[in-house]
């Protein structure tokens, strides 16, 4: 999925926007921000700048990522594109 996006959005950037630790719970809120120059999901690049909110939590065990639970805004980049 990372190798689709940049090739989509070659100029995507992510910020860390929030980051919480709670021993073995760690939250992250993140933005990221990019140009479609590259094809997406079967259509062509519409050169239109993108900003996608998102949201992880995941479960660390001895030090690494045990679980992890992703969410982010799909349908908002897909209308800032026009493609939705």
């Amino acid at each position: 999925m990372l190798r689709a996006m940049l090739t989509a959005f070659p100029d995507l950037h992510f910020t860390i926007e929030d980051h919480i630790n709670g021993g073995e719970r760690v939250a992250t809120r993140w933005v990221a921000e990019g140009t479609n120059t590259g094809p997406f999901a079967g259509a062509p690049p519409t050169g239109k700048p993108i900003r996608v909110e998102g949201l992880i939590f995941d479960r660390v065990l001895d030090g690494r990522v045990a679980e992890r639970w992703e969410q982010w805004d799909q349908p908002a980049m897909l209308r800032q594109l026009g493609l939705a």
